[in-house]
């Protein structure tokens, strides 16, 4: 009796380990609430018809099928390492995605590695607060503020659709403001990406147009700190897209890859139509096709952001980070857009559909 009291108090211990380390996401309010709060008479816009339902799906969606990605990878990659029977079922998988992983040679530790990095995507929980309740909706939920009394919530994190900024005086007592991200209750003393997102949204060159946005162009920042101590350990990281990209997103109706996007990639001179794009840039980019589906879809850059979380790797981008042939140059396993462009790859392989076999290739 002694002996299964002592079990059971053991399982006891580790599944509150386990529930303890499991991440929390949520939005931000600028991925659910419209912009505007009046018409363009200046009248107030009732509350309840502040709530973007469209894009607050759209970034649930995003989130979960990242996820679904990760799993299916996860899932893959696992069979492309098995002996016998397996590496017929897996060899596909393995002849994809060695080039990025070194090669052949040591696939199977390469593999297994990658394999166990996406398979903790499926440990995040979310998005907390999707009901609302007495405070409001996601991160403005009393569900979300409550784990915040946690010194584990920097494992959690939130997502933007536009940075909230705002100024304040300088902490340091300088004589003129800085501004502070709210989000993360961060004071910025140096120009920052996230204010460059709002100088580019509000940009008349710009426009508005997320493809006139100067190359290279920013999806979207994590933000972290590099380690948290003190209360800091009780702030959320936070994904923050660029509002522009997002309102590309939404032009696109949040549907993902288009078959305007395939055409683009698998017509006759498609290589060389890419390396003359890539080659014209400043400075020269190595680009192939499958850089170009990378380029438009949110949930690749949603996996990729995934990656720079504490919990999910902590890895910073190098210079050179981005791309498949850097990434095939590299073979740099701490890297999120390795992860972003595994992810889709074994989903364009594995989609049904006619097209399936033109979108591998």
């Amino acid at each position: 009796m002694r002996l299964l009291q002592v079990t059971v108090l053991a399982l006891h211990a580790v599944s509150v380990v386990e529930a303890a380390t499991k991440v929390s996401w949520t939005l931000h309010k600028s991925c659910y609430r419209k912009v505007k709060d009046t018409d363009e008479n200046g009248k107030k816009i009732p509350e309840d018809e502040l709530f973007d339902k469209e894009l607050a799906d759209a970034m649930i969606k995003s989130v979960n099928d990242a996820k679904a990605w990760a799993k299916r990878a996860a899932s893959k990659i696992t069979l492309s390492t098995l002996p016998g029977i397996g590496q017929i079922t897996g060899l596909p998988t393995k002849v994809a995605i060695a080039p990025l992983v070194g090669g052949l040679e040591n696939y199977n530790t390469a593999a297994k590695e990658i394999r166990d990095r996406f398979n903790k995507i499926a440990e995040m929980e979310g998005p907390v607060g999707s009901d609302g309740d007495t405070l409001g909706r996601f991160g403005q939920s009393r569900a979300w503020i409550d784990l915040g009394n946690s010194d584990k919530h920097f494992n959690d994190f939130i997502i933007t659709c536009r940075p909230e900024i705002v100024t304040v005086p300088d902490p340091a007592g300088g004589p003129f403001d800085k501004p502070y991200d709210v989000v993360r209750k961060y004071h910025m003393f140096q120009p920052h990406t996230l204010e460059k997102f709002i100088e580019q949204e509000n940009s008349e060159e710009i426009g508005g147009d997320w493809e006139k946005v100067p190359t290279p162009r920013t999806m979207a920042i994590t933000q972290r700190d590099t380690p948290p101590t003190g209360g800091r350990k009780r702030i959320a990281e936070s994904i923050n897209f660029h509002p522009l990209w997002i309102k590309f997103q939404r032009s696109r109706n949040f549907g993902g890859w288009i078959e305007d996007d395939f055409t683009e990639v698998t017509k006759p001179d498609a290589l060389e139509d890419f390396k003359s794009k890539g080659a014209a840039k400043k400075p020269p980019v190595d680009t192939r096709p499958m850089d170009g589906l990378l380029s438009k879809s949110l949930t690749a850059n949603m996996l990729h952001e995934f990656f720079h979380l504490s919990y999910f790797g902590n890895m910073l981008d190098a210079p050179n980070a981005y791309g498949w042939m850097n990434n095939v140059k590299n073979n740099d396993r701490e890297n999120p857009d390795l992860y972003a462009i595994i992810g889709a790859v074994i989903e364009l392989m594995n989609r049904d559909g006619h097209l399936s076999r033109a979108r591998a290739r």
